[in-house]
Parts: structure tokens; C-alpha cells; sequence
């Protein structure tokens, strides 16, 4: 399948997230909608899924406007092979140093991310992830010395 496919496919797709909640120190609670429930392509859904979920917890974190990337994940959880997807929420739990804590370091940890079709059925629970940032500069100066890259 060529790429100008796939830009079709997912166009919009992983910019789902319609609402999120935060009680501004340890959780957040967010919803991805999407237009129609996905029949035909539901591996391209579960993937805009399970990433647009994970924009609303990255929003709190103290990230500084840098790039994020997920650094580590102690556990990886399939609860369900439920294919409900037009809806889905996702609830995240961090320790006691907060979701934006005083903390300026590379990473950000949070203990748990639960994914929730519309009926509240768990399909995907992750334990201990760490988000690690990219530093702009260092990327800024890393495409001076390569050059552009052309796609």
C-alpha cells in the first residue's frame, strides 16, 4: 500500500481527542471521537486510538513545549479484544509528584493509563510508563549538520 493511501486512510485520525479532565495534580480522564465506528480497518483505528489517548496526560505534564517519546513502559495489559472504537476514554493515574511537579528533569512517570471503549470495557491497561522529551536544540542542531529531510 503505497503512503499517499495511508495519509487517506488516517487522515485526522490521530487528532480524535474531543474532551479531557484533570484534577491538575494526579489524574486525567479523556474522550477520542470519532465520526463512525471503524469495521473494515480496525488495526489503523486501535493505533489512532491508542495514541490520541495519550495526548490529554502529555498536555499536564511538565514538558516544557518539547517533543515527547514513550521511554519505557513496565507493563503492557490487553484486557479485552473488544472492537468497540467510535468512542473510546482513557484514564491515567501518576504518583504523588504530580502531573506538571516542580521536577524539570528528561522524563515524566505515570503509574497507571487505562484504555475504556464507550460501554467502560477495559481493553488496555499499561503500568509504569515514562515519557522522555527530545531536546529542541540538540534537534535543531542535528538538522543544520544532516540538512532537510525530504520525504
Amino acid at each position: 500500500m503505497k503512503l499517499r493511501r495511508y495519509d487517506r486512510l488516517l487522515r485526522g485520525e490521530f487528532r480524535s481527542l474531543a474532551e479531557a479532565w484533570s484534577n491538575g495534580v494526579t489524574e486525567v480522564l479523556s474522550r477520542v471521537a470519532y465520526d463512525a465506528h471503524e469495521r473494515k480497518s480496525v488495526y489503523l483505528r486501535s493505533c489512532s486510538w491508542l495514541d490520541a489517548c495519550l495526548h490529554a496526560p502529555i498536555w499536564w505534564t511538565n514538558h516544557q513545549r518539547r517533543p515527547f517519546y514513550i521511554a519505557s513502559v513496565r507493563a503492557y495489559n490487553c484486557g479485552s479484544s473488544h472492537t468497540e472504537n467510535q468512542q473510546m476514554w482513557s484514564w491515567m493515574q501518576t504518583g504523588s509528584q504530580g502531573l506538571a511537579g516542580e521536577r524539570r528533569g528528561a522524563a515524566e512517570e505515570m503509574d497507571s493509563l487505562r484504555y475504556y471503549t464507550d460501554s467502560m470495557v477495559c481493553v488496555v491497561h499499561i503500568e509504569g510508563t515514562t515519557a522522555g522529551f527530545f531536546d529542541v536544540d540538540s534537534l535543531d542542531n542535528r538538522q543544520q549538520a544532516t540538512g532537510p529531510h525530504v520525504a
